[in-house]
């Protein structure tokens, strides 16, 4: 009887043990991923699209502005998802255009990033920096494929 109760002892602090160093682990890779923000609307329409994009950015232009640097995050990565959007709502673009589209929304992709680091590391001039690449991209963009603002 007694080594019944031992045996289911040392399964039991087993399975606990593993189910720490799961959870430890769990915790571990959960903080090496990058955040992610909620889930973003994406309207039906290219001018849907820009129109959000738009207001996304005259937002995250003031929080950076403000110093609220803890919710950079939430406007760089809806700009990032209004973004990766955009390729499958342009039509009409050409193999080419397609490809340097497909580009632009990867290097908004690594911008919302760096945005997200910069700001969570509440590295104001760093976060202005990357927010004005970020600028210029979206601006190439909608030039190329004559959006205006």
């Amino acid at each position: 009887m007694e080594t019944v109760s031992k045996s289911k002892l040392i399964t039991s602090a087993l399975l606990l043990g593993a189910a720490l160093t799961l959870g430890c682990f769990s915790q571990i890779t959960q903080a090496a991923e990058p955040e992610e923000s909620a889930q973003t609307v994406i309207p039906s329409t290219v001018a849907g699209i820009w129109s959000s994009i738009d207001k996304e950015q005259a937002v995250l232009a003031q929080v950076i502005q403000a110093g609220k640097m803890d919710v950079v995050h939430e406007h760089a990565f809806a700009i990032r998802d209004l973004v990766r959007a955009l390729p499958e709502h342009y039509q009409e673009l050409t193999t080419e255009q397609k490809q340097k589209l497909k580009e632009d929304v990867r290097f908004i992709d690594i911008l919302a990033t760096r945005l997200d680091q910069t700001g969570d590391a509440k590295d104001k001039a760093g976060t202005q920096s990357n927010f004005r690449k970020l600028e210029a991209v979206l601006k190439s963009i909608r030039n190329q494929y004559r959006i205006v603002k």
